[in-house]
């Protein structure tokens, strides 16, 4: 049948209605593989929707996690400064307290001392 010119039209129409089954079996997969290409498209634009907003939801924890950050930091400077100065006062106060006192002890030995 390589020689379409010995076929009687029978044959030839048998021929062509088996070559039109094929284009019409050969255009079915290609609609199937264009939806599957449209299908896939779509999925990718959802997926790629998602990571947007995804990133977008990231960076704005990530900022206000900064700001908290920065709040916080700046809140144990503060308390640091604080209390290095309640520290610093607290030594002075005992520094005072015990030139108080070692006054006191001198002035209550040294008379005694002198009278021996």
């Amino acid at each position: 049948m390589s020689d379409k010119s010995n076929l009687n039209p029978v044959e030839k129409l048998q021929l062509l209605i088996e070559q039109k089954k094929n284009l019409e079996n050969q255009v079915a997969t290609l609609e199937k593989n264009i939806q599957s290409l449209i299908s896939n498209d779509m999925k990718i634009d959802a997926i790629d929707k998602k990571l947007q907003d995804t990133n977008a939801l990231i960076t704005g924890k990530s900022d206000r996690l900064s700001d908290e950050l920065r709040d916080i930091t700046s809140l144990v400077n503060r308390k640091s400064d604080q209390l290095s100065k309640e520290l610093l006062d607290l030594y002075n106060r005992m520094e005072t307290r015990f030139d108080q006192v070692a006054g006191a002890v001198d002035d209550e030995i040294l008379p005694q001392s002198e009278g021996y």
